[in-house]
């Protein structure tokens, strides 16, 4: 009996959501068979170092989530490893849930999709010193005065008009507050994490 491999489509493209404080998850992949219904499979999301971030088999739905993950260009493998369809140039968007429908298939296929167009956008991570993701952490520029809040991931989307530059304040409750100077050079996305120093505690 021969193996069934995966060939991948594109039926759903992105969702957008509110800047500021809304919970979103990245990446949704729903796997089916080639009659329309869901199959289980399954599906490892690969980092730029081709290490897997994650792995999960999905579930009789045929539904796999990935919610949040690092900077840069990911890639999603569905199937076994001698065979997998590949999802290239999968990029983290700040409020948007990119949507996949991939479908079992004999082997031999893969595809590449590229995401977002290299807008101004600033893309903050900010936790503390000891990598705990800091929810509802706030961030004001010096020009763009617009306080954002990040989400539960600790992730904020900020801008910068093209040809400028702008400084950050960063602060969440119990740290340091801390800065980010970023510059926009030709409307290219910019990606930075941010640290910050728990305040110490006072002996009484």
């Amino acid at each position: 009996m021969n193996r069934l491999h995966f060939l991948a489509f594109v039926l759903s493209a992105l969702v957008a959501g509110p800047l500021a404080a809304a919970d979103f998850c990245a990446v949704t992949v729903n796997v089916v068979d080639e009659g329309g219904n869901p199959s289980r499979a399954p599906v490892r999301l690969v980092d730029p170092k081709g290490q897997v971030a994650e792995s999960v088999f999905t579930p009789p739905s045929g539904r796999a989530e990935f919610c949040d993950f690092g900077f840069g260009s990911y890639s999603i493998h569905v199937g076994d490893d001698d065979c997998p369809v590949i999802l290239g140039n999968i990029v983290l968007g700040y409020g948007f849930n990119q949507k996949f429908t991939v479908v079992a298939r004999r082997c031999g296929s893969s595809i590449s999709v590229m995401r977002f167009p290299p807008w101004c956008d600033v893309y903050l991570r900010i936790a503390s010193t000891d990598g705990s993701k800091l929810s509802g952490a706030e961030t004001v520029g010096i020009i763009n005065t617009r306080r954002v809040t990040a989400d539960q991931y600790g992730r904020a989307l900020l801008t910068i008009l093209k040809g400028k530059s702008e400084t950050f304040t960063v602060s969440a409750q119990g740290y340091r507050d801390g800065t980010v100077s970023l510059s926009c050079k030709n409307m290219e996305s910019i990606e930075k994490e941010v640290r910050l120093d728990p305040l110490e505690m006072r002996q009484p």
